[in-house]
């Protein structure tokens, strides 16, 4: 059960780490891949985009938290 831990930390710290990349990157450019202007407003609605299925990783990730902590008790 330990390895499971372990391993839900490394999952959960290399999916933190892609969020945190994404984002940077989506914030910083200035021209999307198709030659597109990002203004402030693109930029965001670029952003929610990504958190769609960052959060369907955030429900599994809490799920399977719940189950190693389940396993423990």
């Amino acid at each position: 059960m330990e390895q499971m831990k372990k391993s839900w930390i490394i999952v959960s710290i290399f999916e933190i780490l892609i969020y945190m990349l994404l984002s940077l990157l989506i914030f910083n450019r200035s021209i999307d891949g198709s030659g597109v202007v990002q203004t402030p407003e693109l930029k965001m609605i670029t952003w929610y985009i990504l958190n769609v299925p960052f959060a369907f990783l955030l429900i599994a990730q809490i799920i399977w938290f719940v189950i190693i902590k389940k396993h423990n008790n």
